[in-house]
């Protein structure tokens, strides 16, 4: 199948009057951005590394098929994140993976990346991805729905909310790759609150 680029440019621009006093709770969160937005760089990741192994065996057995199945690998994830000052940051997420069942015959590349952005903002207004990042937008626009199953079964919760992590679903929020920018301020005294954001974004297959 010919694979496409598509790209999508959203412009949004929203504006609204408030007499309300300051949200104590926006405070926090920029306390917080505050501390945790400091020039550096800080490497983390995760190991997992699984086997299982399944075997059938009895009257309904036939030695002359196979009766056993296994299935192990091994996997790293480094997630390296550089900040150079308080206004931009970089972000990679790499993985090695080996599939221990097929190591002498499968000659592909055990690395590659997961994620790679460049994040930034300045004087509290403006803000910017490229690359890898994740956006959340109206229903009837891009939308990943949450998944709300009542009673469901500890393990079958277990391996969905995996599955979620390993394509960066959550929040409601889609996986994009492309340009996000956005401009936040106070327009006095037309607005108490006046935000402007435009995102563009490659459609990965044709059937999105």
């Amino acid at each position: 199948m010919l694979k496409r680029i598509i790209t999508i440019i959203a412009v949004g621009c929203v504006a609204g009057a408030n007499a309300g006093t300051q949200d104590k709770s926006i405070q926090v969160l920029k306390t917080l951005d505050t501390i945790l937005d400091k020039a550096g760089i800080s490497i983390g990741g995760e190991f997992k590394s699984q086997y299982f192994g399944a075997t059938i065996d009895g009257e309904g057995s036939d030695s002359t098929k196979r009766f056993n199945e296994t299935n192990e690998f091994t996997s790293v994830d480094f997630d390296i994140k550089a900040r150079p000052n308080d206004n931009i940051a970089g972000r990679v997420i790499f993985r090695m993976h080996q599939n221990w069942q097929n190591f002498y015959s499968d000659i592909s590349n055990p690395i590659f990346t997961r994620w790679l952005s460049i994040d930034g903002g300045a004087r509290d207004m403006f803000r910017f991805n490229v690359g890898d990042y994740r956006a959340k937008y109206s229903s009837l626009t891009l939308y990943t729905p949450e998944i709300d199953i009542m009673y469901e079964p500890y393990i079958f919760a277990r391996q969905r909310q995996i599955a979620m992590d390993e394509m960066f679903i959550g929040n409601n929020d889609r996986l994009l790759q492309g340009f996000n920018g956005g401009f936040d301020a106070e327009i006095a005294p037309l607005f108490d609150e006046f935000h402007l954001g435009i995102s563009a974004a490659r459609l990965r297959s044709t059937a999105t």
